[in-house]
């Protein structure tokens, strides 16, 4: 009687051992080509009902960065909000949320003056996505609907 090894430990000079190693190298491939593809495209392929929010953020017509973007629900915010699921503005303040749910939000900015992921009034910058009456920026909803990608939803005033 031919005596087979065990499946689950196949040994190393095996064929089992040697398609074990195979499907690892794919996953390995796998792994890297949706790192190299980037976020975005691994969207496409693993979420593709939801969707993307970008814009930038400025401040005198400056570009400015490390301002956190957060989507809400409401168009205020409290006083020691988390900022921990919010995305960060880079080097030119362009920002993009991913895996967005279709949904309606109200998009606002903050620059975390004391870097500790809370927003404190009076302390932190704050500004919204919205249009200007007298002065004010007066928060408009942004609507994303299923596998949409939402651009040029800029925030231009931090107070």
């Amino acid at each position: 009687m031919i005596r087979r090894p065990p499946r689950s430990t196949p040994s190393n000079s095996s064929a089992a051992s040697d398609v074990y190693k195979r499907q690892k190298k794919i996953y390995v491939l796998l792994f890297a080509l949706v790192i190299v593809a980037g976020c975005e495209k691994a969207q496409e392929v693993v979420a593709p009902e939801k969707g993307t929010i970008s814009g930038t953020v400025t401040n005198n017509n400056t570009p400015v960065k490390g301002v956190f973007v957060l989507l809400l629900k409401q168009n205020s915010i409290e006083s020691e909000q988390p900022l921990a699921n919010a995305s960060v503005t880079n080097d030119q303040g362009k920002y993009k949320i991913l895996m967005v749910e279709p949904s309606s939000y109200y998009v606002a900015a903050i620059k975390d003056e004391n870097s500790n992921l809370l927003y404190n009034p009076g302390t932190d910058l704050l500004g919204w996505y919205g249009h200007e009456e007298h002065g004010v920026i007066i928060p408009d909803l942004v609507t994303v609907f299923k596998g949409q990608n939402v651009t040029g939803i800029d925030i231009t005033k931090l107070l």
